[in-house]
């Protein structure tokens, strides 16, 4: 029963991550809300899996959740790190294309 639980809750997941991934990299206006939005997301799957499957030691799992609520916390404050690290990225790709 667990189990099926968590596949349902896995699957729960996924699809929106997948949906806000797409339109993170489709629509440059969404691109801070939708990467806040995935690391915020990627902590309440974290503290959910905590839940659902009850491990032995829980706060490895708990710290590693606090990181990225950390993580999170700072892109929302300073949103534009993520979009600049994606320009300088995607200029470093196109110079080294273009030899």
């Amino acid at each position: 029963m667990r189990l099926l639980l968590a596949h349902r809750l896995m699957v729960v997941y996924v699809m929106p991550a997948a949906g806000a991934a797409a339109l993170y990299m489709t629509i440059p206006s969404l691109r801070t809300p939708m990467w806040a939005l995935m690391s915020l997301g990627g902590a309440a799957a974290i503290l959910t899996g905590v839940h659902v499957n009850r491990p032995a030691h829980r706060w490895p799992w708990l710290v590693v959740a606090a990181g990225l609520l950390a993580f999170a916390a700072g892109d929302i404050y300073s949103p534009s790190s993520s979009a600049n690290a994606y320009r300088n990225t995607t200029c470093w790709l196109t110079a080294a294309s273009k030899g």
